[in-house]
């Protein structure tokens, strides 16, 4: 019988973070349908898959609405499961699209560090049509977005796009609200899978964002992390800052999410070599099966 573990994934300390399934599939991967249903019974936002194939685990991703490409607090959890199940240390993981992933796995205590070697991102400038989509679809308006981020820019991660709203203040992105069928409808015409709002937080310095991370058109009202869209906007704001771009970035994620919050803390840095790795914590919740 196949193994399924439920963990949180960036957690700050030892609360919040995002849940997330890791199903261990000894003798193959399930069908993409079989995924969607199998993460919808384990009910998490986001389910990764893993298959031993000789050194390497091969991993797939399923959220309750659809398979997605590639989603960054399932793979950093199935680190954590993988220290559990396979030892501490590195692994190595293989993504449908064929792109090997670097996992690496530590402990803190009654959690797992778990570092991911990030995907290939690609930006590109959203279309402004679509834009205006957004606007009818949210609360937010052109007004709220800081100009210094403009204009408006998409971010595909391991195949899963994210669009990038950088507001001005901290009140756009603490009352933000959308449609969830418009929402759906506009990303998914669009191929992007999430949209997200990101405010910088003067107070903890020039490279630490709070952010909200909306995903209608993979069934999740709200993230409370979401790995895909920091190494995304990590690498967009590495894109398009003047001066000496950042080499770590800190994320805040989950604090105004309702009824209750998801406190959730991830980092992005890139080191010497070039290689960008995203990195939290994870916290066992429960064996489901």
């Amino acid at each position: 019988m196949a193994s399924v573990l439920r963990l949180s994934a960036f957690t700050r300390g030892a609360e919040g973070g995002n849940p997330a399934g890791v199903q261990i599939c000894p003798h193959g991967l399930p069908t993409s349908d079989a995924m969607v249903r199998l993460a919808k019974e384990i009910g998490c936002p986001a389910t990764a898959f893993l298959h031993k194939q000789g050194d390497v685990w091969e991993v797939r991703y399923a959220a309750p609405g659809a398979e997605v490409a590639f989603c960054g607090h399932a793979t950093l959890a199935a680190g954590g499961a993988l220290g559990s199940v396979a030892g501490f240390g590195k692994h190595v993981l293989v993504t449908g699209s064929g792109e090997k992933l670097d996992v690496t796995v530590g402990t803190l205590g009654d959690l797992s560090c778990v570092g991911v070697s990030t995907p290939a991102c690609h930006h590109t400038h959203a279309r402004a049509e679509y834009v205006e989509q957004l606007f009818s679809c949210t609360s937010i308006e052109g007004a709220d977005l800081d100009p210094d981020f403009l204009p408006v820019s998409n971010v595909t991660t391991g195949g899963s796009g994210t669009t990038f709203f950088v507001l001005k203040t901290r009140e756009a992105l603490e009352q933000a609200t959308y449609d969830y069928d418009c929402l759906k409808a506009a990303t998914a015409a669009a191929g992007i899978v999430t949209l997200c709002l990101a405010w910088r937080n003067p107070d903890g310095g020039a490279d630490e964002y709070c952010v909200r991370v909306f995903g209608p058109a993979a069934g999740v009202r709200e993230d409370p992390a979401t790995g895909s869209a920091a190494t995304g906007l990590f690498h967009y704001l590495r894109s398009v800052r003047t001066g000496a771009p950042p080499a770590v970035l800190c994320i805040k994620q989950g604090d105004y999410m309702t009824p209750e919050p998801f406190p959730s803390d991830l980092r992005v840095a890139i080191d010497p070599s070039g290689t960008v790795t995203l990195q939290g914590t994870v916290r066992s919740i429960v064996r489901a099966q």
